[in-house]
């Protein structure tokens, strides 16, 4: 049986992401709107990794506000990040996603065109 985000709102079990990280549903359907954006600051260009430590970076958010994260420490300078720490903010997912990029653990897809 083939299960879609709607029919998992309403199941009460624990979904696996990743190696080691387990969330009950409740907060899988918190993150999902979290990691949608932490994409697009991705796509948009707006994560800017130290050279130094790659686990440090600044993330341009709306307007002119800028947040410093730190991976390895796992913090946030942003309200979400203080207000609700059980959750992983945006800024957090998207350096994380850039890492995981840069390492090779997850493959962008692009496509070349001919000009």
């Amino acid at each position: 049986m083939r299960m879609g985000v709607t029919d998992l709102q309403n199941c009460n079990t624990t979904v696996y992401i990743g190696k080691e990280e387990t969330l009950p549903m409740s907060q899988i359907n918190e993150s999902i709107p979290r990691l949608e954006k932490a994409w697009k600051l991705v796509l948009d260009g707006s994560v800017f990794v130290s050279r130094e430590n790659h686990f440090k970076a600044i993330v341009r958010g709306k307007g002119s506000k800028s947040y410093k994260v730190n991976l390895a420490l796992g913090t946030c300078q942003c309200e979400d990040h203080q207000f609700n720490p059980q959750y992983i903010c945006k800024h957090l997912r998207a350096v994380d996603i850039v890492e995981k990029i840069r390492t090779g653990e997850i493959v962008v897809p692009y496509e070349v065109k001919n000009q």
